[in-house]
């Protein structure tokens, strides 16, 4: 790349900038660096689960525990046992019931915008986040 072609891109680059300067102050817009984290502190709205509590992360590492066990015992299942015995039957019932619980909450954790990469935390947003067409 020659040194002329790389001087108009860092032109093309300032001139896309947006610069608020004042006597006191001098502030240049920009995304932050890939990678950079941010007080995740906001006030959500209420029954709004946040998808960096420590919590709702231990409850996603629940479910993929849950996971693996189902993707290990269900053709163990199908392959071995002709009838279930009772103890196995309440284990993936209840198994079951966490899968259900979560499809339940997917419905009340925010999310973050793939366009402007702010946290929603507007319900019905939330809610047909994955609807067709939305």
């Amino acid at each position: 790349m020659t040194q002329a072609h790389s001087k108009s891109h860092f032109h093309q680059f300032w001139d896309g900038l947006h610069i608020n300067g004042s006597s006191d102050s001098f502030a240049i817009e920009l995304l932050p660096s890939l990678g950079a984290t941010i007080n995740h502190s906001n006030k959500l709205k209420k029954f709004i689960v946040s998808p960096y509590d420590p919590r709702y992360r231990f409850w996603e590492l629940f479910l993929i525990v849950l996971v693996v066990y189902s993707a290990w015992v269900c053709p163990f299942e199908l392959a071995f046992l002709r009838n279930l015995p009772s103890k196995l039957v309440l284990v993936e019932n209840i198994v079951n019931g966490f899968f259900a619980i979560d499809i339940v909450m997917t419905f009340f954790v925010a999310y973050v915008d793939s366009k402007t990469h702010l946290l929603v935390d507007d319900r019905k947003r939330v809610a047909v986040r994955f609807a067709p067409g939305s």
